[in-house]
């Protein structure tokens, strides 16, 4: 519900927004939004992925850990951006170090504070502050001297401040470098796993930015942030708690097996059904809600949405292969992922145009997040 409602305050919005701003600053915002994702999956270094179902003693120090490594990608995000010099949209990002380095900050703290309040038990705490970003998000874009790209950076403020209190009143334990020490294999193995796929999955928008220009990049993330975005964060959102509930029920394996079913065929139905409304009217709403400057089809509309819809479906489910210590699986399938989406999206872009990469894109898409699948069940079914 948090996350329902905060994406649907940016969607009542987006007919105002897509109107002042228009397609290429929509662009250079996923590319931002990009570097959002990169920030909330790595910025603490997976010592996030630990703290709902760490022991009660080690907890502060863990998010201790999870503020330090924050503030550290923070740094390195500065640096890497002032040293860099790019060309085209990209130039926009690179040549504001500051922005760059809250963006990662921000969202990293963001996730961190997610995560104790779910150990915590305070989903609606945790819901609230979903919730809030998309609120803050267009309450900041309304103004336009502050504009797209710092409403996105400071719309996770809410997070980093959610995690200052929680660092107030959780002392004690053990100290970091211990923590450090025994939490390591998500670094070790968690870690390069999570950068293949964060960086795979943004890889899209960077080609489509570097092939199609601004505009292009700006109608394809668009399509991706109304229609696919709110059932992707509730996707995020249930992978979290399924982190923790996956946990408590190892070595129940009846009572997982139910409880993965019903997950995915919730997902799996919600996603079914989101894709026959937009077949059926897809085009003439988001036709409505974005104006005349988009230029966007039906058959745009749906490739994108069932592409963002398998990832959404079984994302969640990858949970399972933390919960069995099963992170050489995952690697696998991200090298796998991160190598075809490199090759074959750089190919795709330079033969094709915009309207039938995106078909290319979902076709990709679903036969990836299958093979995913397969190997999932593979391991519950081995366990």
């Amino acid at each position: 519900m948090g996350t329902a409602i905060g994406q649907g305050i940016v969607l009542v919005a987006t007919p105002w927004l897509v109107r002042v701003y228009g397609p290429v600053n929509f662009g250079i915002l996923a590319l931002l939004i990009t570097a959002t994702n990169i920030g909330a999956a790595v910025g603490c270094a997976r010592f996030d992925l630990a703290l709902p179902s760490a022991d009660d003693e080690e907890a502060p120090a863990l998010l201790r850990l999870c503020a330090l490594v924050a503030t550290g990608c923070a740094l390195v995000a500065v640096i890497v951006a002032s040293l860099l010099k790019l060309e085209g949209p990209a130039n926009e990002i690179v040549s504001r170090p500051a922005l760059l380095g809250l963006c990662v900050f921000f969202a990293a703290t963001f996730q961190a504070a997610s995560s104790m309040l779910l150990r915590q038990g305070y989903i609606p705490a945790m819901a609230a502050l979903r919730g809030g970003q998309g609120l803050l998000f267009v309450l900041l874009a309304l103004f336009s001297n502050v504009g797209l790209l710092w409403a996105q950076v400071l719309s996770y403020v809410p997070g980093c401040l959610a995690l200052a209190g929680m660092l107030m009143v959780n002392h004690g334990g053990p100290g970091i470098l211990s923590i450090a020490q025994r939490y390591r294999s998500f670094v070790m193995l968690g870690l390069p796993g999570v950068i293949l796929d964060v960086v795979g999955y943004s890889l899209c928008i960077w080609i489509v930015t570097f092939a199609y220009g601004a505009a292009g990049s700006g109608e394809f993330s668009q399509v991706q942030r109304i229609v696919g975005a709110p059932l992707m964060l509730v996707s995020i959102s249930l992978g979290q708690i399924l982190l923790r509930e996956t946990a408590h029920l190892r070595d129940d394996l009846p009572q997982l097996r139910l409880l993965l079913r019903r997950l995915l065929m919730l997902l799996a139905g919600g996603a079914g059904t989101a894709l026959v409304v937009l077949i059926l009217v897809g085009e003439p709403v988001l036709g409505l809600i974005l104006g005349d400057k988009w230029h966007i089809t039906a058959v745009f509309i749906v490739s994108i949405s069932a592409a963002v819809f398998i990832r959404a479906s079984v994302s969640p489910i990858s949970a399972i292969l933390a919960t069995f210590n099963r992170f050489d699986i995952a690697l696998r399938w991200q090298l796998l992922y991160f190598v075809s989406a490199a090759s074959l999206f750089t190919l795709a872009s330079r033969m094709l145009p915009l309207k039938d990469f995106v078909i290319f894109y979902a076709v990709h898409e679903i036969i990836l997040y299958l093979i995913y699948l397969r190997l999932i069940m593979t391991v519950f079914r081995k366990a």
